[in-house]
């Protein structure tokens, strides 16, 4: 009978400093999910945590001839996507909610050769004001082919230039043009790897180079049919 109320009595004890450790253990954890959803490194969660809100984005398209009308600029955010245009003084606005995230796509016609810009803008939490700058460039005009047959379901392109990198809110995108069946962007003068990086079925991921230096480029990209290293 002793044994077994000093094994009872042993057991108690034992529970008694174990669970302050485990309430303790816990606490921790909280505290470090918590530091973690609060740290530089785990933007998106900030980003959803930011209140909707109504903001105006403005400012002016300037080209080598200065302001320049008839761009599209469209503005885009998790909750919707606006789409406006330049006036005749390079000037564009557009109002739209978004939870302090912004992604902007300038396009000019293709027929003035002047370049697009895609820019990304975090943090945002009231009206501002975008100015942007594009310049003469040349056209990239792209049909893919799969077996020597045209590819005519989308798949998005990765485009990258060789010698002026892009910052990295910034990059360049190949359209697809739903009448014509290819993909066109004018971009400025370099050098430019294009990636079909999910290919149809049959076909393997296909890189090619195409050189904007001096002249547009209008070319066929055919898909491996082989694994390429």
């Amino acid at each position: 009978m002793f044994s077994i109320n000093l094994a009872k009595r042993f057991s108690i004890i034992l529970i008694l400093l174990v669970l302050p450790l485990i309430f303790i253990f816990f606490l921790n954890a909280s505290d470090l999910q918590q530091a973690t959803l609060a740290s530089p490194l785990a933007p998106v969660s900030r980003m959803a945590n930011m209140a909707q809100s109504t903001v105006t984005v403005s400012g002016t398209v300037t080209g080598p001839g200065g302001p320049v009308s008839d761009v599209s600029v469209g503005v885009s955010s998790p909750p919707e996507m606006k789409e406006t245009a330049t006036d005749s003084n390079g000037f564009y606005s557009a109002t739209i909610e978004t939870t302090g995230q912004l992604w902007l796509h300038v396009r000019p016609g293709l027929s003035t050769r002047l370049t697009q810009v895609n820019l990304y803008i975090g943090n945002v939490t009231g009206d501002m004001s975008q100015d942007f700058t594009v310049t003469d460039g040349y056209l990239l005009d792209l049909q893919i082919l799969g077996g020597g047959v045209a590819i005519t379901q989308t798949h998005g392109l990765e485009i990258q230039p060789l010698e002026d990198m892009l910052p990295d809110n910034q990059w360049y995108q190949l359209e697809w043009d739903e009448t014509a069946q290819r993909y066109r962007a004018v971009l400025p003068p370099d050098i430019y790897y294009v990636t079909v990086a999910q290919p149809p079925t049959d076909f393997y991921a296909t890189t090619e180079v195409y050189d904007l230096r001096t002249a547009d480029q209008i070319d066929d990209l055919s898909l491996n049919t082989s694994y390429v290293d």
